[in-house]
């Protein structure tokens, strides 16, 4: 199926092992917390677009690393809410170190 046909929010190609962005949903883990991690929806995205944009977005002290060059596109929030995981690219990054606060 064609990334597009997948509904509307963030577009998402297949890879090579034929998991799609629902499926992520249902194995994606937080790397601290282990809690399930959800895709952000457009709101939560705009959000965290805007407040990139603004110089704003709450990052670790220890993350310099996280790519804020980009716009953002996509996340994965974690079940209580408190941490996401951004997408660059077509992937997640879920590297315990590369949290934000959504």
């Amino acid at each position: 199926m064609p990334a597009a046909a997948l509904g509307s929010g963030p577009r998402f190609p297949r890879f090579d092992n034929g998991m799609t962005p629902h499926l992520w949903q249902e194995t994606l883990r937080c790397p601290t917390s282990s809690q399930p991690l959800h895709l952000a929806t457009p709101e939560q995205v705009a959000e965290l677009e805007a407040r990139r944009q603004a110089g704003t977005l709450a990052l670790p002290a220890a993350t310099p690393q996280v790519n804020l060059a980009e716009p953002i596109r996509a996340a994965f929030v974690r079940e209580d809410g408190l941490l996401c995981y951004l997408v660059e690219g077509s992937l997640p990054v879920l590297l315990p170190d590369h949290g934000v606060t959504p």
